[in-house]
């Protein structure tokens, strides 16, 4: 090789490494750039950074942690899958300023406003789980069941494994294997909507409130003071209007277009069967609760002193 190619071999390798390196330096001032704001929490005597990103989340008010007090219950945000948990986490905090925890540490969510992930103590309003059984509802000493209707709360966990928090899954995901894939996706997971709801209802004996998905879109200002009356927070009229000027955001995933139902008619006979009975258990929990509550005011009122 004559040293005049040699050179050349040099001085292109030489040019494309300092290309890659000026493009590696932009994309991390690129990347680093868009997050503007560290916040300092502080939990139990720990500090934690947390790094807000720029451009997606603007607060109606600065986000805090409440102070950590032994006496005040520890409140499950129970929801299966899709259900729009981090939509409702969303919403309080618009309306509160309190942060809400989560059973599990999702750093998309830390990123975008959410700084209380793994954070299950009193500190927050709410705590994230998706999680049932004796062992889980041991752990609270309240919870507000999240429940929706459970053909678009499976679409909506399928495409958050295709396509995360915000994406969608592709047309051709449907009809992989002429639909089989998508259809075992339904009935693995319309068995597990039946059996996450059915315990937090009939098995949990403590305070419960139930939320329907398509009632909080409906009307989310109801709702929203509903919770935060159970949670026993103060509400302000204030943050509440600018929550439902915000109340979209960035965490409710918009419908997207199929040019096709992916729900065939088997599939959505079996998904209203199991509908009918969770909402059937909905009813005989709040009879029973009508019920109870009756008698104790009625023995209540058998002690009261009565003045002659």
């Amino acid at each position: 090789m004559s040293k005049r190619k040699h050179k050349l071999i040099l001085l292109f390798v030489g040019s494309y490494v300092i290309i890659i390196f000026c493009l590696s330096l932009h994309f991390i001032h690129r990347s680093y750039s868009g997050f503007n704001e560290t916040n300092i929490v502080y939990i139990q005597g720990h500090t934690y950074k947390v790094i807000q990103h720029k451009p997606k989340v603007h607060w109606c008010q600065p986000l805090k942690f409440l102070k950590t007090r032994s006496k005040r219950p520890i409140t499950a945000l129970a929801s299966f899958p899709g259900s729009g948990n981090t939509w409702l986490r969303y919403l309080l905090q618009q309306a509160t300023g309190i942060l809400t925890g989560s059973v599990y540490k999702d750093y998309g969510l830390l990123w975008n406003g959410l700084f209380g992930e793994s954070v299950t103590n009193q500190s927050v309003s709410v705590v994230k789980t998706h999680e049932w059984g004796p062992a889980t509802r041991k752990l609270f000493d309240r919870a507000v069941l999240l429940i929706r209707s459970p053909g678009p709360a499976i679409l909506a966990e399928f495409n958050r494994r295709s396509g995360g928090h915000l994406g969608y899954a592709s047309a051709e995901r449907f009809t992989r294997h002429n639909g089989k894939e998508w259809s075992m996706f339904v009935m693995e997971h319309l068995e597990g909507w039946r059996s996450m709801n059915s315990d937090w209802i009939q098995n949990y004996e403590k305070p419960l409130l139930i939320v329907h998905y398509e009632e909080l879109i409906l009307q989310p200002k109801k709702n929203i003071e509903n919770i935060i009356k159970f949670l026993g927070l103060p509400i302000n009229k204030q943050h509440i209007r600018c929550m439902m000027r915000r109340k979209e955001g960035i965490y409710r995933r918009r419908k997207p277009y199929l040019p096709f139902n992916p729900f065939t008619s088997e599939l959505n006979n079996v998904l209203e069967n199991q509908k009918k009975v969770i909402y059937n258990e909905i009813k005989k929990r709040k009879i029973h609760s009508q019920r109870t509550t009756a008698l104790s005011v009625k023995t209540e009122s058998d002690v009261i002193p009565v003045d002659n």
